[in-house]
């Protein structure tokens, strides 16, 4: 197996039964906003780095599967992406986008259909290739300023890494694979460890709701 694959899986996070959930928070505004979310890798877990090239290419940039189907394709959304937020032992993976309330239950729709894509079907290694490459590129930020490289460096004693994980983090990213980033998508992004919320006005949706699966109303309205 590739230096990224090795180590332990994702954090023994236990999953209920069939879907996480949907949530959608009722407002009167006209926009609304989406999340799709589920827990990731910490900083300590050796698929992070295969992890993050997955991010990259799902959300993490111009021209990401999600930006590309929401806005680009579909005209959806002025933007959308996903991030991932480590913590030491597990951490948020949370793709967003706003679009109108009339299209969220559509917006929804296709956001799952692009996180199902990267699950089913086995990714491109030019994508892979292009996302790792913009991912190393942006490690030589981490010592571009002393200010820059304290925060590396206290990065690793808070989380309890190894000393030269700054310095060994680029190589890290570089031996991640096609088939890496496959299999962490399959685990992670599995579909009943999905969470998924809606703050916006249901009442303007064009597509109804339940389309969704079991949705929990909750409102916000005064």
């Amino acid at each position: 197996p590739s230096p990224a694959a090795a180590g332990k899986g994702p954090p023994a996070v236990p999953a209920p039964a069939g879907r996480r959930g949907v949530r959608w928070v009722a407002t009167d505004v006209v926009q609304a906003t989406l999340a799709l979310g589920c827990v990731g890798p910490g900083r300590r877990d050796a698929d992070r780095h295969a992890f993050r090239v997955l991010n990259e290419l799902l959300g993490g940039r111009g021209g990401s599967r999600l930006f590309m189907e929401l806005r680009a394709r579909r005209g959806l959304a002025y933007s959308a992406g996903s991030r991932l937020l480590p913590r030491t032992s597990g951490g948020l993976w949370i793709a967003s986008t706003r679009t109108k309330a009339s299209t969220a239950v559509e917006a929804a729709v296709r956001m799952r259909e692009v996180v199902r894509g990267v699950r089913e079907t086995p990714i491109p290694e030019d994508e892979v290739a292009a996302a790792r490459e913009a991912l190393t590129h942006g490690t030589v930020f981490n010592f571009e300023t002393p200010g820059r490289v304290a925060r590396a460096y206290a990065d690793t004693l808070v989380h309890g890494l190894p000393e030269d994980a700054p310095r060994t983090v680029a190589a890290r990213l570089a031996a991640v694979t096609a088939e890496d980033v496959t299999r962490v998508a399959r685990t992670y992004l599995a579909e009943d460890r999905l969470a998924l919320v809606i703050v916006g006005d249901a009442a303007r949706t064009e597509r109804r709701p339940e389309e969704l699966g079991v949705v929990e109303m909750i409102s916000e309205k005064p």
